[in-house]
């Protein structure tokens, strides 16, 4: 059942994902989201480190490796409505004394309940500042 967020929605190169069930030490069953949500978070760690490592705009980066119309059109209209505005080069900002950067974020999610395709999807956008 793993494997259903395993495989990132992005597509790029050289992407192998192996996923290996095994029986549940527990009933799984009631605790919802069980890989759902570390995988999601991390292909969205992954593809914000690939769009800054390509200095590319996150957002942008996302929809050019998406071939999901349906999530496309869902990120484009989320940054829309968010007033996002396209990195450009030296628009990072200036790191704390810790070396962190602060600002703003964008984050994508799909969640398939389902190994049919087209059937029990779930899409979600969000960004913050």
């Amino acid at each position: 059942m793993g494997d259903r967020t395993a495989a990132p929605p992005y597509r790029y190169q050289n992407r192998r994902v192996v996923c290996h069930d095994m029986a549940p030490l527990v009933r799984a069953s009631w605790l919802r989201g069980v890989s759902a949500l570390p995988n999601s978070f991390a292909h969205e760690c992954m593809i914000d480190e690939l769009a800054h490592a390509a200095g590319a705009d996150p957002v942008e980066y996302r929809v050019r490796h998406l071939d999901d119309a349906r999530a496309v059109e869902l990120i484009d209209a989320t940054a829309q409505r968010a007033g996002w505005r396209p990195f450009t080069p030296g628009s990072r900002g200036t790191p704390d004394a810790d070396g962190q950067l602060h600002g703003r974020g964008v984050a994508y999610a799909r969640y398939v309940h389902s190994k049919f395709p087209g059937f029990g999807a779930a899409w979600a956008a969000s960004t913050a500042t």
